[in-house]
């Protein structure tokens, strides 16, 4: 559901395509290698942190969408083998 600036509410749908290739390590980090020679004349990649997930986005304004990411954790326990981990800081990342 988005929200218009005018305060109007209407569903927008979200199209997923799932990938069928299998990227290995060694596949990503050549991509990301080619991603930042192809670049390097601006600067190339730049880490700016890590993000341990995605909450959603947000349109502010008309055609300025904001990526609502997690960008710090912590421990809550473990379920059988899995951490299970609780929110402790998120950031707006413009997209």
């Amino acid at each position: 559901m988005i929200l218009t600036p005018s305060g109007s509410l209407f569903w927008q749908e979200l199209e997923i395509i799932v990938d069928s290739a299998v990227y290995t390590l060694d596949t990503l980090n050549e991509t990301l290698r080619a991603v930042h020679l192809l670049n390097s004349a601006t600067g190339g990649l730049v880490s700016r942190g890590t993000i341990y997930g995605v909450l959603g986005f947000v349109q502010l304004w008309q055609g300025c969408y904001y990526m609502l990411v997690i960008t710090k954790r912590r421990k809550e326990g473990i379920i059988g083998d899995h951490t299970i981990y609780g929110i402790e800081d998120t950031a707006l990342v413009l997209y």
